[in-house]
This record gives C-alpha cells, structure tokens and sequence, in this order.
C-alpha cells in the first residue's frame, strides 16, 4: 500500500468533527496575507473551550474548588487557601518531620499548633474580611470616593445584596441574580451616559421621589418630552449633588485640557497654555490610537492602526493632490508646458495612493504618534491651542467633523457624540474598576496586619488551653530535679571554739 492510501486510510478512521478543525479553518492563506490578531483569539478560543470541556468532565470536584475560588479574591481567597494548607500539610512536615532532633510529644505538641491557627483565622480573620470587603463595596459602588466612584457599574457583592431586599424583583417581575444584574448595570450605564452627553440644562432630578429625567426627542422626533432616566441614586437625590456631579463629568463641561492632563500627563501654565515641553514630549510619545480610544472616537474592534493610516493617507490627498490637480486643470493649464504639469500632478496623486497602500501594510508594524494625528489635521500651535480651551464636546465634534470630511463612512452626520459618550463611559468604568481592585488590594493588605494582629493575640491565649484540655499527655510537667541539693555547711551560732 503506498503512503498516499496509507493516509487516506488514516484520515477515513480517524474521527475529526468540523468543531474540531474549525479553528484552521479561520486562518487566512491568502496571497499576501498574515493572520490578525482576531484570527489568533478566535483559534485560541477553540482550542480552549474543548479543553476546558473535557477538564470539567473528568475532574468536576477541581472545577468546582476553581469556580468557587474564582467568585472569591483577594484576601478572602488567600485564607481559605493557607487555611487548607496549614490544617492539612503543615501538621504533617512538622510531626513527621525526620531532620528535627526534637522528641515526638515536642514535635506533636508544636504540629497541632497549625489547625489551631487555621481555624482561628477562619473564624476571626475571615469575618473581619468580609466585613471591610463588604463596606469597600458599598463606598463604591455608592460613590463615596471619586475616584472608586462604581454607580455607573455596581460590583455583583453590593448588588446581591440589594437583590434580597428587592426579592429578586424587577418593574413586577421576578428575574434570576444574572438577569437582575445585566439589566441594573446596563441602566446604570444608559443613566450615567446621558449625564456625561446630554446638555446640562436638558437633565433635572424631582428631589422628593429622587427620579432623574432628560429631555430627549421621541421615537417619531417631535417635541422633546422629559423622559425617566434612573431613580433612587445614590448621592445623586438633590439637585446640588446632581449639578455637582455634572460640573466635573458632563462633556459640556469638561474642558478638553483637562481631558489631555488626566489621560496622558500634559501640563498647563496657570492660563491655560500648554507648556512647550510638554507638546514636544508629549506629541512625539502618545501613541494617535491610544489617544482615539481614550477620547471615545473609536473602539479595538472597529477601528485598527491600518483604518487610521489610510484616514491619513486620504487627508494628504484631499489637502494636497486635489489643489494640484485644479490648479493644472485650469484653462491657463493647456498653454505650453500645461499638458506637462497637468501628468505630473497626476503622476503625483498616482504615487499617494500607493504610498497608502504600503503604508496601510507597513502600520502593522509602525505606530502613529499624535504628533503625526494631529499635525496632518493641522492642529499646530494655535489651532491645538484653541483645541485645548475648548470643551469635550468641541474636540468629539471636531474629529467628527475631520473624519467625515475625510470620507470615512463610520463618521457621518448620523454619527452623535451619544455614540463617543457611551465609548467614554465603558472607557471610565474600565479604568474606575482597575483603580477599585487595586485600591481593595492595599486596602486588604493594612487590613491584614490588625487582623493578623488580632488572630495571633488569640492564638497565644487558646492554643495552651486546647492543648492543656484536650490532649493532656502532651503537657510537659515542671517537676522539680531528681538530682541532690548542695547542702551548706552548718555554721553554729558563735562561730567554731
């Protein structure tokens, strides 16, 4: 049998679903072509579920331990963890332990110190925990701390708690915790991006039922009506904390300045103006998609490095090529040497589009900084001045007015700065939770001393009791020694005659 059967043989026999191969199937050979970075996430997601499938099958108490840990972290996760190991390992390392010249009841005595902490830990130091977890989840997701501020994406702790008190119900219906927490976050997000987009004066609150109201446009768009936005929010139920709030996050408001000097680090004399420096740093260093991302233009999924450098390559053309070629089409432009200009423009407009095109392949590579961005849009000196004393809005209306004048079909006039407010706010809930878990984790960390504090205090007091109780044969007696007194010499009274 030659190979070529062998191989079909093998391949007739051999049990390959197309779920099984469907990872290949979404990688691209075309001429030229390089897999993308979605092509990688996709495969490795295939490659994954079936793995993770098949873990969840064969050891389901280990799935378990992991889901159960996985809900839990930080310091929770850490107790029950070294609360396992101390109970279990540790007791046997050191009552067993061959190396130590100690006798057994010292090594039984010391050994049995472990589960005793263990469990000390667990009933003292685990409470404590979730007691200061629980209030770090409250001062969030309540806003207490600007900058933990979580109303806009309660944590799933806090919200299981208000899920027993409103019994799982929501508008009259009884809704499971998953769907009761989809829907809460999601209003929360709708509520908290209306505030940010909408213009102060279109947002009021009724401070005696504490409902927050816009005013939009109906669904046929006649006359805007006041429309129900959220109720009950917390440090949001008068009209000063709701102007409060809007000051410092409505885009209205929010210089785009202030925007530069907390996204990226820009500094500003006293009036406003940005330092020299900075612009020469900065500009040079601050990458023009990191820039658009952060100001709620695009997204990772819909826009890529390659989108903006065509963007670009099609604002050199428009700003340059097309003056060139109106120019040599003028009717002076068919006298001696017209004909000549009029190609060479051509020529030029020729070479452009295909400088793109390389350009478009090489920005896999390359990064654009917004130095570039912002000086083929001519934002120089003056014009970026005059950027920066603006408002959010101006800035989020002006790059949609550069990329739709650019002909980029994702930023036409249909395009509301609704669309970048809800990018902005899923940027700000993205960040306000990396701060939250990091400021939790510091927070555990102090917390942890006076717990250990707290714990070890207990230890010492109850662990020779226990043991004193319970296993009496380990009790080393103080008895006094065998061995016999030195008796001084009588001396009689007076002295020896």
């Amino acid at each position: 049998m030659s190979r070529i059967e062998s191989a079909k043989n093998y391949q007739k026999t051999t049990n390959y679903s197309p779920k099984q191969t469907n990872f290949a199937s979404k990688q691209s050979f075309q001429s030229g072509a390089t897999l993308s970075i979605e092509n990688i996430r996709n495969i490795s997601h295939d490659m994954a579920k079936p793995i993770e499938e098949k873990i969840s099958k064969r050891m389901p108490i280990i799935n378990w331990i992991s889901r159960k840990l996985a809900d839990k972290n930080g310091e929770f996760q850490n107790q029950v963890i070294n609360a396992i190991f101390t109970t279990t390992l540790a007791p046997a390392f050191i009552a067993w332990n061959p190396l130590s010249k100690q006798d057994e009841k010292t090594k039984q005595y010391t050994a049995l110190r472990q589960p005793i902490s263990a469990a000390i830990a667990i009933l003292g130091g685990l409470p404590i925990t979730m007691m200061i977890n629980s209030y770090m989840n409250k001062i969030s997701s309540e806003g207490h701390h600007k900058s933990i501020d979580l109303r806009m994406q309660p944590d799933n702790a806090y919200l299981k708690g208000r899920y027993k008190i409103e019994k799982g119900m929501i508008n009259g219906q009884k809704v499971s915790f998953a769907d009761y927490v989809k829907q809460i976050q999601q209003q929360k997000v709708d509520l908290f991006t209306s505030l940010i987009s909408e213009h102060p004066n279109n947002i009021k609150i009724d401070e005696n039922t504490r409902i927050i109201s816009v005013l939009k446009k109906d669904v046929k768009g006649n006359k805007p009506t006041w429309t129900q936005m959220g109720h009950d929010i917390p440090n949001l139920g008068t009209q000063t904390e709701l102007n409060k709030y809007l000051k410092s996050n409505n885009l209205h408001n929010v210089k785009f300045s202030d925007f530069m000097r907390d996204e990226f680090k820009f500094e500003f004399f006293n009036d406003g103006t940005i330092k020299p420096y900075t612009i020469e740093d900065k500009l040079k260093n601050v990458k023009a998609m990191d820039f658009l991302r952060k100001l709620g233009v695009v997204t990772k999924k819909d826009f890529h490095e390659s989108d903006l450098n065509e963007l670009l390559s099609i604002v050199r053309q428009r700003t340059t090529a097309e003056e060139e070629i109106r120019g040599a089409i003028k009717s002076e432009a068919f006298k001696p040497n017209g004909i000549k200009k009029f190609i060479d423009a051509f020529s030029r407009q020729a070479a452009r589009i295909t400088q793109g095109y390389l350009g478009e392949q090489a920005s896999r590579r390359e990064t654009i900084t917004l130095g570039q961005f912002f000086a083929r849009f001519d934002y120089n000196e003056a014009n970026l001045q005059k950027l920066m004393d603006g408002s959010m809005i101006n800035a989020l209306n002006e790059m949609k007015r550069q990329f739709n004048k650019a002909g980029k079909s994702k930023f036409n006039a249909a395009t509301t700065i609704q669309d970048f407010a809800k990018n902005i706010m899923h940027n700000k809930i993205a960040k306000t939770v990396s701060y939250f878990k990091n400021y939790k984790t510091f927070v555990g960390i102090f917390a942890n001393l006076f717990t250990t504090a707290v714990t070890c205090t207990a230890l010492n007091w109850v662990y020779p009791r226990i043991i004193e109780r319970f296993f009496p044969n380990l009790v080393k007696d103080d008895k006094p020694s065998n061995e016999p007194k030195l008796q001084s010499p009588t001396v009689q009274k007076g002295g020896n005659k």
